[in-house]
């Protein structure tokens, strides 16, 4: 997924052979409006073309996500080349999130947890709906205080419970390459570790709507009524 307003690459091959014609290709948005159109010459013996989609084109036009599918096609001189290709640009989260910071948070490094694995727009999507569809959080977007730190960091938290429930799948006991190996502790404890992450998520939150109650009380122990005593009558 990409992040509304930022550019777009794509590498073609011409693995079917030299193009004879230029390079057309066509952004469309999710309702089939066209986006974008382009051709470019192709000089003989190029073998490939990126395409760049300007941040300006990856717009959206709904309100949270949004479907872009991207056409090209060029001829060889035994056949018309044509494909395609689509790719979700999303909502801009508003916060500095990283996928680093998620990965601290869990303990992971990149090979274990790689980026494509890392939904942060899922993550600010979790947090929005825990907070509150209608909570207004565009005065924390950019304030840079404390209260948006929080924030950023509950974001990055729900992102990392995502993927909590495969990290004792995912996370080898040892590690060797060759040139470098480690082993982690033998005993983790998973609850402290989910209840820490969970905390950041609870500061945000109280920050983002501090009138809410997110989790309200439970009473355990209650007064009643013990009725009248059988002896003395009282």
């Amino acid at each position: 997924m990409l992040e509304a307003g930022k550019k777009f690459r794509h590498l073609v091959q011409f693995s079917s052979g030299q193009p004879t014609s230029d390079f057309t290709y066509t952004l469309y948005d999710q309702d089939g409006g066209v986006v974008l159109t382009e051709t470019a010459p192709i000089i003989p013996g190029q073998l490939s073309y990126i395409i760049e989609i300007p941040g300006g084109s990856n717009s959206l036009t709904k309100p949270l996500f949004e479907r872009m599918t991207l056409e090209w096609e060029y001829d060889t001189a035994t056949e018309a080349v044509a494909d395609s290709l689509t790719y979700i640009i999303h909502l801009e989260i508003g916060f500095p999130v990283t996928k680093e910071g998620v990965r601290d948070m869990l303990g992971v490094n990149s090979e274990e947890l790689p980026d494509d694995e890392i939904n942060l727009f899922e993550g600010f999507l979790q947090f929005r709906e825990l907070v509150g569809e209608d909570t207004d959080l565009a005065a924390y977007q950019d304030s840079g205080d404390f209260d948006s730190f929080r924030i950023t960091k509950a974001i990055e938290a729900a992102t990392a419970l995502q993927v909590f429930s495969t990290l004792q799948i995912r996370l080898p006991k040892t590690y060797d390459s060759g040139t470098s190996s480690y082993e982690r502790w033998t005993t983790i404890n998973w609850d402290a570790l989910h209840a820490e992450i969970s905390n950041k998520i609870s500061i945000g939150m109280e920050v983002a709507n501090p009138l809410a109650e997110y989790w309200p009380t439970i009473d355990i122990f209650v007064l009643s009524d013990r009725g009248t005593d059988p002896i003395t009558g009282e």
